[in-house]
């Protein structure tokens, strides 16, 4: 009798083992591990090992490579807004002033778009006091 509850559980355990193996057989397929991290190509040319600072003169310390132009223009194009980047927005945030281009030329003689204040409380509250003559700074002591 203990035989065979032994085999039995030797063949429960065998099964069980090809499952788990066979499950993480299948996990394996879909799992990828990224373990190898690389710099920009444009950035890996411009590197530099420098030495200590205490080691090093100030003279011997100033660059003397001229920087090129092409990764100037890269900087450029990176500080550029995305309506000058891209010919359609990337995101729903930036449907938002995609196309803002002035509708009205903006002129400070056009009496229909401007509309300055020509008197506010603290200038006529200051007339006021002046012709009544209590503005504190008027008064001698």
């Amino acid at each position: 009798m203990a035989t065979n509850n032994a085999k039995t559980e030797n063949k429960e355990k065998a099964i069980s083992d090809a499952i788990f193996i066979e499950r993480i057989k299948k996990e394996n397929k879909y799992y990828k591990i990224y373990d190898s991290y690389t710099l920009n190509k444009n950035i890996t040319k411009k590197l530099v090992n420098t030495e200590k600072p205490q080691c090093v003169s100030v003279q011997d310390r100033k660059l003397t490579e001229e920087v090129d132009d092409e990764y100037i223009k890269m900087v450029e194009y990176q500080n550029l807004p995305p309506n000058k980047k891209y010919i359609l927005p990337l995101t729903e945030s930036q449907n938002y002033g995609w196309d803002c281009k002035v509708l009205l030329p903006e002129t400070m003689t056009d009496p229909r778009l401007r509309f300055p204040l020509r008197s506010t409380d603290i200038r006529t509250n200051g007339n006021c006091s002046k012709r009544s003559g209590t503005m504190a700074a008027s008064k001698k002591s």
